[in-house]
């Protein structure tokens, strides 16, 4: 086992949360989406107090959206994190490759981005949140980079990363306990591998919204974090 600490993500799906709960059952990270597109997350300063109430670590994410213009989502995440001091890291969420939401909601994506748009898109918006003293990070999927952001493949590694990669992942979320959790063969599973070999990573999403447990507000994903 190496130096990585459990952490929760979450937004505004998981609005309300027994903070204490959460440290009980060891996390110490609690990342939460400050805002997507153009809009502040509803439940990020909710997140940020309770949080710091209890003596987690705090980060934020931010929902990269490649149809909106760059220097308005700067914009929404400087506002958003202005006078919230206690951030660990900011991270720009890269996932989306759909270029219409409504076709995303009827689960039927028929027009792309091309790759060199979300790519350059989420450089420009990492880029324009450098001057706000917070380390900024970078979260996808290896296989998103591989399938539609080629030319990510070209700067990313400058950045902190926070990977997802599910190895075990149960068909339906389920509750556990914190302790059934750590009996479970995802989390054993992830407690000795390493989801990418040769590309170094300081955040692994191990599991995506599979467990309910006490304290949170549905189910949340889970990660391995390594922070100073």
């Amino acid at each position: 086992m190496d130096n990585r600490v459990l952490g929760l993500d979450v937004s505004h799906w998981q609005d309300e949360m027994d903070y204490q709960a959460l440290v009980d059952g060891g996390v110490k990270v609690l990342v939460a989406k400050c805002s997507q597109g153009l809009f502040s997350d509803h439940a990020f300063k909710k997140h940020y107090a309770g949080a710091l109430s209890v003596g987690l670590k705090f980060a934020a994410y931010h929902w990269d959206d490649p149809i909106l213009p760059v220097a308005k989502a700067v914009k929404v995440i400087k506002e958003t994190l202005a006078g919230k001091p206690e951030i660990s890291f900011i991270a720009i969420d890269v996932e989306q490759y759909w270029a219409n939401w409504a076709e995303w909601a009827r689960h039927r994506i028929v027009h792309v981005l091309p790759p060199r748009r979300i790519s350059d898109h989420a450089r420009a918006v990492a880029v324009g949140i450098a001057n706000l003293d917070i380390p900024v990070w970078i979260y996808t999927r290896m296989t998103f980079i591989r399938d539609h952001a080629m030319p990510m493949w070209n700067w990313v590694q400058k950045y902190p990363l926070w990977l997802a990669r599910y190895p075990i992942h149960p068909p339906k979320p389920f509750e556990l306990s914190w302790d059934e959790l750590k009996t479970h063969k995802a989390y054993s599973y992830s407690i000795d591998r390493n989801p990418y070999e040769n590309v170094p990573w300081l955040g692994w999403q191990w599991s995506g919204d599979r467990f309910k447990l006490p304290g949170t507000d549905g189910a949340a994903d889970l990660n391995w974090f390594i922070l100073p």
